[in-house]
This record gives structure tokens, C-alpha cells and sequence, in this order.
């Protein structure tokens, strides 16, 4: 009966993989159930990034946490982290030199040429009049966001957190 079921359960498994490998991207996603993200597991524990954003609000003056669903609406939720990793946009050079090809640039001695990527003044008070006007849609009028990338280690046994860190703190001054 055990491989009955895994045999069942492979070629369900497989219809979608091969839509996939002919160009076609079956929804709701079978083949990343956690989603875009990989979870490293290491001795029983899952390791993952989580990123989260709030806002300094000029009125409480206190640090509020922001609905990311909801900032980023109509944009899925799982693209958040990307739009973070940039700064929604306004460090777009800072990005290309942590990613995997700024990174294998470095280790190789090439400098890169991120000046070209600036996004110009005009553009970049564009982004920050839509991040207040997001803000203000969750009754937020702040001057300067946070963007905060945590590193949490889950038991898999007990499902308790075991270990949380601070990977990067970003702050974005939208004055």
C-alpha cells in the first residue's frame, strides 16, 4: 500500500513538472509548497529569511509595523522581499553588488559600474511619494522607513523558534 501511495503521489508530482519543462507554470504552485524562498535544513532545523518593514510615525513618534500585504496590494506578497532587497528601487547599485553576479564580480577583481543605474532625482521623489501614500493608507504619516531582514532557526521537531538574528537593517529616509 506504501508504494502504491508514493508511486501515486510521484506521478502527481510529475504532471506538473513536465508542464513546467514545456513552458507552462501550473497554479497553485506543487512544485515550491514554501513558496519562492528556500528553507536550509541543518541538524532538525529549518533556516529561513524573513524581511519586515515599519515606519517611523511623526505623530505617536514610535515605530509601527507595516501590513506588508496590504503596502504592496495588488503585488503578490512573495515579491516583497525583492522589492526590499532594492530599497523599492532607490538603491538599486547597493543591490547589484549583494547579489549573486555583483558578488562573483567582486571575488574576481572586476569593478563594476553601478553610477548607470541611478534612477534620478525626479524618480526617486516619485518613489517616495508612493511609499507615504501607502503608508498613509494604513493611517501612517512617517518620514522614514525600516527595513529589517531576520534570519530565524526553527526546530523541526518541536516547531519552536531556536534561534533569531539580525542579518541587515536598512533605514530610508523618504524627506
Amino acid at each position: 500500500m506504501k508504494l502504491y501511495k508514493t508511486a501515486l503521489l510521484g506521478a502527481f508530482l510529475l504532471i506538473p513538472f513536465f508542464l513546467k519543462t514545456i513552458g507552462f507554470e501550473p497554479y497553485p504552485a506543487v512544485l515550491l509548497p514554501t513558496g519562492g524562498i528556500r528553507i536550509k535544513n541543518n541538524n532538525g532545523l529549518a533556516t529561513f529569511k524573513t524581511t519586515e518593514l515599519s515606519a517611523f510615525d511623526v505623530i505617536s513618534k514610535k515605530w509601527i509595523d507595516v501590513d506588508e500585504g496590504k503596502f504592496i496590494q495588488p503585488i503578490p506578497i512573495h515579491y516583497f522581499r525583492y522589492l526590499t532587497d532594492q530599497k523599492f528601487g532607490l538603491d538599486k547599485g547597493n543591490a547589484i553588488a549583494k547579489s549573486r553576479k555583483g558578488k562573483l564580480m567582486s571575488k574576481l577583481g572586476i569593478k563594476m559600474d553601478i553610477k548607470n543605474n541611478d534612477i534620478g532625482k525626479e524618480r526617486e521623489e516619485e518613489v517616495k511619494k508612493w511609499i507615504k501614500y501607502r503608508l498613509s493608507a494604513q493611517s501612517i504619516v512617517s518620514s522614514k522607513i525600516r527595513i529589517l531582514t531576520e534570519v530565524r532557526s526553527i526546530s523541526l521537531t518541536t516547531g519552536l523558534i531556536t534561534k533569531t538574528y539580525i542579518e541587515n537593517e536598512e533605514f530610508v529616509n523618504l524627506d
